[in-house]
C-alpha cells in the first residue's frame, strides 16, 4: 500500500525531465513530440469542422465515454504501469476504424491533454504522450489502409466480415509501435535495457491491450446500430472495473501487514529485486523501534500497534 507522500514523490520523479542517458533521453522525447506534431497537424487541417460537428450522435456518445475512461484508468493486480490501464484505447480504435485517422488522433490528443493535466503530469510528459499516441495510431491507420479499409468522416465505414483482417492488422500495428516507443523512453530514463523491460511486461501488455483492441470492432458494430445500443457496453465495462478493483485490493492485502497496514516482507523483497534490476548499487535504510514491546505491554496492543503504524507516516 502506497501512502500519499510516496505517491507524490513517485510522481515527482516521473515528472523529472532527466534520464540515466540524459542527452539521448531528451533527444528522443523531442523526436517523438515532433513526430506527433507531424501526424497531428495534417489531421487537424484535414478535418472539416462542419462535417465533424455534424457526425452521428453515436460519435459524441463515444467521445464522452472516452473522456470518462481517461479520467478513470483501470488499475489491475500485477500491473507495473503506475498510470493504470486506459480503456479509451478501445474507443479510439473504434473511431479510427469508423471515421479514419484525423478524428481518432484529434480526439485522443484532447483526451490526453485533459486527463494528464488533471493528474499533474509535467508538460513534457503530456507532449510525449500526445506524440507517442499520434504516431501509434498513424501506424494503425496505415496498416488498415493497406489491408483495404479507408474510412472517412464523410463516408463512415460499416464493418463487415472481410474487414476483420484490416482491424486485426491495425491493432497489431498500434500495439507494436506503442510498445517500442514507450519501452525506449523508459530505457533511456531508467538505464535498463529495452529487452529487459519488454520481457518483464510483454505478456501483461499483450493480453490487456489485445483485449482492449479487440473491443474496437465490437464498438463500431454497436455504433452502426445507433446510439441506443451504446449503453449496453457499460455493464461489462463496469464489471471489468469491479473485478479489477477486487483483485487489486487482494494484491495489496497480500503485500501489507494486516495489523498495521504497513508494507510487509514480501513487498520489501519485490521492491529490492526491482531496485537491483535498475542499478547494481542499492542502499537500504533500516530503523529499529526501541522498547516497542515494552510500550505494547504497558499501554496495550492497540496503543502499540498505533505507534508502530503511525511513525513511518509521520
Amino acid at each position: 500500500m502506497v501512502g500519499p507522500l510516496a505517491t507524490s514523490r513517485a510522481e515527482s520523479s516521473r515528472n523529472d525531465f532527466r534520464g540515466r542517458l540524459d542527452l539521448a533521453f531528451r533527444a528522443y522525447i523531442a523526436v517523438v513530440v515532433l513526430g506527433g506534431v507531424a501526424v497531428l497537424a495534417p489531421a487537424v487541417r484535414s478535418l472539416d469542422l462542419s462535417v465533424a460537428l455534424g457526425l452521428e450522435p453515436a460519435f459524441w456518445v463515444v467521445c464522452a465515454m472516452l473522456l470518462a475512461a481517461e479520467a478513470r484508468p483501470l488499475f489491475t493486480a500485477g500491473a507495473r504501469d503506475a498510470n493504470g490501464l486506459v480503456l479509451s484505447t478501445a474507443l479510439v480504435f473504434a473511431l479510427l476504424l469508423r471515421y479514419g485517422l484525423p478524428v481518432a488522433v484529434v480526439v485522443q490528443a484532447i483526451a490526453v491533454v485533459v486527463s494528464d493535466n488533471a493528474r499533474g503530469k509535467a508538460p513534457w510528459r503530456i507532449a510525449f504522450n500526445v506524440g507517442q499516441y499520434s504516431i501509434s495510431w498513424a501506424a494503425a491507420a496505415l496498416a488498415v489502409e493497406l489491408l483495404g479499409l479507408d474510412p472517412t468522416t464523410t463516408a463512415p465505414v460499416d464493418l463487415v466480415g472481410p474487414d476483420l483482417l484490416a482491424a486485426v492488422g491495425g491493432g497489431l500495428a498500434y500495439f507494436v509501435t506503442n510498445q517500442v516507443l514507450v519501452t525506449l523512453v523508459l530505457s533511456l530514463k531508467t538505464g535498463r535495457g529495452p529487452w529487459s523491460l519488454l520481457r518483464d511486461d510483454l505478456a501483461y501488455e499483450g493480453v490487456s491491450n489485445g483485449a482492449l483492441l479487440a473491443l474496437g470492432p465490437l464498438i463500431v458494430l454497436t455504433m452502426e446500430e445507433g446510439t441506443a445500443f451504446l449503453p449496453l457496453l457499460l455493464p461489462p465495462l463496469l464489471a471489468v472495473y469491479k473485478v479489477a478493483s477486487i483483485a487489486l485490493e487482494r494484491e495489496q492485502q497480500a503485500l501489507t501487514d494486516l495489523l498495521t497496514g504497513l508494507p510487509n516482507r514480501k513487498l520489501l523483497t519485490e521492491r529490492t529485486a526491482e531496485a537491483f534490476d535498475q542499478s547494481p548499487v542499492v542502499a537500504l535504510l533500516l530503523f529499529d523501534l526501541d522498547a516497542s514491546r515494552r510500550s505494547t505491554t504497558r499501554s496495550g496492543t492497540t496503543s502499540g500497534t498505533s505507534c508502530s503504524s503511525s511513525w513511518p507516516r509521520g
